[in-house]
């Protein structure tokens, strides 16, 4: 297996991870004014599309511009492809609800760069911070030539200047923290211990076993670094919620005095927040300015028709809004 194919399978395994999980969008965190932006910017592309007329939403994840387009459009008949690397589980989908006569389909292990559809056949090919992930040069020129010749292209792109990039260049900071520190490994080793903990026979051999004593004093030495670390961050939410989930794998090896129910929980852990780092990695890496996205239009041969940040209401930007025609 060539580099190339080992990243991308690398990618997809933990895209479908995450997707697994049921999110339906990877980057807001649940920002109320950075949704509340992005559904104005969509609602307007929206309000453009025509009956009859194909869609094509690349890099979609669980679809999240799927299910927000069937949840306002009025528009009868539409027919709405999705795409994306990983392996999707839009559960929003058994919610059902919108006219039969709109065809979504789901494409999932499909990448941005090979395209499974023959030349011209959409109307609208969109993407909200997923396009830019890909290999833009290969990626534009799928998609100016799966889009008809009068079709148009909608945008929301990272921006390097965003809440979302500077968010994620923290918590990368917080993630590598940890891993510098071996926190995980600490942690299973603390299993045993509380484990252990769990009958009076095993406390009163922990309370003589100086290995023991260090290692909680190791371990307690780094939650209370951790806790530093939170205290002085901006976004430190990912702090608390690790060390809140690694507490709770600890206390039930302890309440059921069997370290492997810790270890099982707090190797998932592990394996979350690893997958966390190598797509926040991405997130940071894949952000474009101005001028990069203006390129664009060179790569599509299509006219730049909107370039704007979008913004919350105190003026931080969310990311950068671009339409294509």
């Amino acid at each position: 297996m060539s580099e190339q194919s080992k990243s991308i399978e690398q990618t997809r395994k933990i895209w479908s991870n995450y997707w697994a999980t049921g999110a339906v969008e990877a980057c807001l965190g649940g920002e109320s004014q950075q949704s509340a932006a992005l559904l104005t910017f969509w609602h307007e592309i929206f309000a453009r599309f025509k009956s009859c007329q194909s869609v094509l939403d690349v890099a979609t994840g669980n679809g999240f511009l799927p299910r927000l387009f069937l949840s306002t459009s009025p528009i009868a008949e539409m027919t709405f492809d999705a795409v994306d690397i990983a392996q999707i589980n839009p559960t929003w989908l058994e919610q059902g609800g919108w006219s039969a006569s709109i065809a979504l389909r789901f494409h999932d292990e499909v990448l941005v760069e090979q395209l499974p559809f023959p030349d011209a056949s959409f109307d609208w090919v969109i993407s909200q911070f997923g396009v830019e992930y890909s290999d833009v040069e290969r990626s534009l020129t799928e998609i100016a030539r799966v889009l008809k010749p009068d079709g148009r292209i909608a945008f929301v792109i990272h921006d390097q200047h965003s809440l979302i990039v500077a968010r994620a260049k923290e918590e990368l900071q917080h993630l590598e923290w940890f891993f510098e520190q071996h926190f995980f490994n600490h942690t299973l080793m603390m299993c045993q211990l509380m484990a252990k903990a769990g009958t009076e026979s095993g406390r009163k051999a922990l309370s003589q076993d100086e290995g023991a004593i260090q290692s909680r004093i190791t371990f307690n030495q780094l939650l209370s670094a951790a806790q530093n670390r939170a205290k002085t961050g901006k976004y430190s939410e990912l702090i608390y919620e690790l060390l809140d989930a690694t507490m709770s794998g600890l206390n039930d090896s302890r309440q059921r005095a069997d370290a492997s129910i810790g270890e099982t929980k707090l190797r998932d852990l592990q394996q979350a927040y690893q997958d966390m780092l190598v797509r926040q990695k991405a997130l940071v890496a894949c952000a474009r300015n101005e001028q990069q996205i203006r390129n664009f239009a060179h790569i599509l041969g299509r006219k730049l028709e909107k370039l704007v940040q979008l913004k919350t209401p105190d003026g931080l930007s969310i990311g950068w809004c671009v339409t294509f025609g």
